[in-house]
């Protein structure tokens, strides 16, 4: 009897079929970063400047950052501490300051101290005169003697010169002595005259008229040499009250004074 084995029409290997094209496998993503916590930047920066408003931030961003939802929480960490210790800080000085001014508030006052007895005023210093008529005076190089000073009218004449006074002529005759150790010019029109109202007046160019105008400004005198009766001519207002002249030796010297009152 003849054996006939029949052959399914359809038959799967027992291995698969490695001549097959698996699709290619997709892209690999990697891990996202959880954003950082600006909260814990924040608090960790006003921990330095503004304690408490830091210290309770950086609470705050401890609650954002345990979950791992979002990163920074070394920050939130420091801010708390950071800002918890100066908070404790500042609370500390806050009480001790508002203790010492309780304390002040309630200390009596010092007594005042005893009022000093009333200082004497000082004698008004005594008045000193002025030199007058035939006293040596000195300024710089020259010693000066005022010997004469009178009213000589409105006229002054020489002979060769005649000079007419807006007002009226004033003459002053003085002695000059050179003190120094070189020539020196006896300067007319460095001369003043002040009046009782301390006006000043200079002296006036009339004097070229006067007979004895050699002796005022052209007189150059020598060391140790003296010019007597050298002429000061000023022309004045009529009945000015003379106080005092002021002699010098040159125009930026102090000057001396001599009462002609």
């Amino acid at each position: 009897m003849a054996n006939h084995q029949s052959t399914p029409d359809s038959w799967d290997p027992p291995y698969p079929d490695h001549t097959q094209v698996l699709p290619p496998p997709g892209p690999v993503m990697p891990p996202t970063r959880p954003p950082l916590s600006t909260a814990a930047v924040i608090g960790f920066v006003l921990a330095f400047l503004l304690a408490p408003v830091g210290l309770a931030i950086s609470l705050f961003a401890l609650g954002r950052t345990g979950a791992g939802a979002q990163r920074g929480r070394g920050l939130a960490v420091a801010g708390t501490v950071i800002g918890g210790l100066f908070t404790v800080f500042l609370m500390i000085g806050t009480v001790n300051s508002i203790a010492e001014d309780a304390r002040l508030a309630a200390a009596p006052a010092p007594d005042a101290p005893a009022a000093p007895p009333p200082a004497t005023p000082p004698a008004p210093p005594a008045a000193v005169a002025s030199p007058g008529l035939g006293t040596v005076v000195e300024d710089g190089e020259f010693t000066f003697t005022v010997t004469d000073a009178r009213w000589i009218g409105r006229t002054v004449e020489n002979g060769v010169f005649e000079q007419q006074a807006q007002g009226e002529f004033y003459l002053l005759t003085v002695d000059v002595t050179n003190i120094g150790d070189e020539a020196r010019d006896l300067a007319h029109g460095y001369q003043k005259i002040y009046d009782t109202q301390g006006r000043q007046y200079s002296a006036t160019d009339a004097w070229l008229a006067l007979p004895n105008a050699d002796r005022s400004i052209l007189a150059k005198i020598n060391p140790g040499n003296t010019v007597t009766g050298a002429p000061l001519l000023f022309d004045l207002p009529s009945g000015t009250d003379i106080d005092r002249i002021e002699l010098h030796d040159t125009w930026y010297s102090d000057g001396v004074s001599v009462a002609i009152r």
